[in-house]
């Protein structure tokens, strides 16, 4: 992971509004700019929201969230669907 987040320039922001201008998709401005996509951040957040942690007692933080939300019916289905 070795990109880090960081606001845009105005150099970044002026390449935005001159491509948007032209009819660039984000993911054309994305690839122009050096960023990820969101499909890919995505993947990512869910990536890490279902793996176990040793903190959390080997459990991943979408079951203990939906446990603390009172939705132990999710959180056993995700339980179930990493024991797959």
């Amino acid at each position: 992971m070795g990109q880090h987040y960081s606001h845009l320039s105005a150099e970044e922001r002026g390449a935005i509004m001159v491509g948007k201008a032209r009819g660039e998709s984000a993911r054309q401005l994305g690839r122009l700019l050096g960023r990820s996509s969101q499909r890919k951040l995505d993947a990512i957040a869910r990536e890490m929201n279902l793996r176990p942690r040793a903190t959390l007692d080997y459990h991943c933080p979408a079951e203990m969230l939906m446990r603390a939300l009172g939705r132990d019916d999710l959180a056993q289905a995700i339980d179930d669907a990493l024991l797959d």
